[in-house]
C-alpha cells in the first residue's frame, strides 16, 4: 500500500531522514475482516514469491530511494582531539625552547650583576682576538678593580658589598660604548674589551668611567673609587698574553696610589696597524 500510493500520489524523490536499521520490502495487503479466507489466500500467494520477484514488482511500482546521514559527531570528536593534543605539544614546545634561552643566557651572565661571566669574556675575547690579528685591526682591554672592596665587606657586610657591585657594574655598563663587552672577571674585578680601539683611546675612556665612579651614591654612604689597567694587543700577543699585560698594569696602578688608570707597555712585536676605527654592532654583556 505505501508503495502504491507512494507512485500513484506522485512522491518522486522521496527521502526518509533518520537512522533504517533494517529495512524489508514487505507486501501489505487490506482486506475486510468479513473475509478471512481472502486473507489467507493472498497470504499463501506471497509466501510463494522468491525474493527476485518481490524486488521486480517493488521496481516496477515504485523505487525508493534510502539515503543514511553521515554521522559527523565522531570525526568532529577526532578533530577535537587531534586539535587538543596539537595544541598541548605546541605549548610544550614554546615552553621549552623558552627554558633553553633561559639557561643559555644563565649560562653565559652574572647571576649577581648581571654582566658577561668569565666564560663570556673568555669566548668573546678569543674571537676578537683572531678577528684583530687576521684583519689587522686594533684591539684594547681594561681591567677595572674596586680600591679597598675587601673593607667594604667587612665593616658593611656582604648584602652591601653585593650593592656596590651591582651599582658598579650598572655604572661600567653604562659608560661602555656600542661595541664593547663588559663582565664580571671575578670578585671585584671587571674586564672590558674594546675591539677597534687603541691603548691610548682606551685609556681615556677607563679615566671618564673613573671620574664618574668617583661620585656615584653608594649604599655605604661613602665614595668609591676604582683602578684600572689598559693593554693593548701586540702582533705577536695571545689572548693571555694581552690579559696578562692588562693585570700588570692594574697592579702598576694599586701600587702608585689607587683610582687611578695606567697603560701597560707596549707589546716588543710590532704594534698591530690602525686603519681606520670602524662601528662594530655586537654588544655583549
Amino acid at each position: 500500500m505505501a508503495a502504491d500510493t507512494i507512485k500513484n500520489e506522485g512522491w518522486f524523490n522521496l527521502k526518509i531522514a533518520g537512522q533504517v536499521p533494517e529495512l524489508d520490502n514487505l507486501f501489505r495487503i487490506g482486506v475486510l475482516r468479513s473475509e478471512p479466507m481472502l486473507r489467507d489466500i493472498l497470504d499463501q500467494a506471497i509466501a510463494t514469491l522468491t525474493p527476485d520477484e518481490v524486488n521486480a514488482i517493488v521496481n516496477r511500482y515504485v523505487a525508493v530511494r534510502v539515503e543514511t546521514p553521515v554521522d559527523y559527531r565522531l570525526l568532529l570528536q577526532v578533530v577535537a582531539v587531534f586539535v587538543l593534543i596539537l595544541a598541548s605539544n605546541l605549548f610544550w614546545v614554546i615552553r621549552l625552547r623558552r627554558a633553553n634561552r633561559k639557561l643559555a643566557r644563565q649560562a653565559v651572565t652574572d647571576a649577581l650583576t648581571g654582566l658577561a661571566n668569565r666564560k663570556q669574556l673568555n669566548r668573546f675575547s678569543q674571537g676578537t682576538v683572531e678577528t684583530a690579528r687576521r684583519h689587522h685591526r686594533p684591539l684594547a682591554v681594561v681591567l677595572f678593580d674596586i680600591d679597598h672592596f675587601k673593607v667594604v665587606n667587612d665593616q658593611h657586610g656582604h648584602l652591601v658589598g653585593d650593592q656596590v657591585l651591582c651599582d658598579i657594574a650598572a655604572l661600567l655598563a653604562r659608560a661602555v660604548r656600542q661595541g664593547d663587552c663588559l663582565g664580571r672577571w671575578g670578585g671585584e674585578e671587571f674586564l672590558l674589551i674594546c675591539p677597534e680601539t687603541r691603548g691610548e683611546q682606551a685609556l681615556q675612556l677607563a679615566e671618564r668611567i673613573l671620574a664618574q665612579a668617583r661620585s656615584l651614591p653608594l649604599a655605604t654612604g661613602k665614595p668609591c673609587t676604582l683602578s684600572a689597567g689598559v693593554a693593548q694587543l701586540g702582533a705577536g700577543d695571545s689572548v693571555n698574553d694581552l690579559l696578562q699585560r692588562a693585570d700588570e698594569a692594574l697592579y702598576q696602578a694599586k701600587t702608585q696610589g689607587r683610582d687611578r688608570a695606567s697603560l701597560a707597555q707596549r707589546s716588543e712585536q710590532p704594534e698591530l696597524a690602525l686603519d681606520q676605527r670602524s662601528e662594530v654592532v655586537t654588544h655583549e654583556g
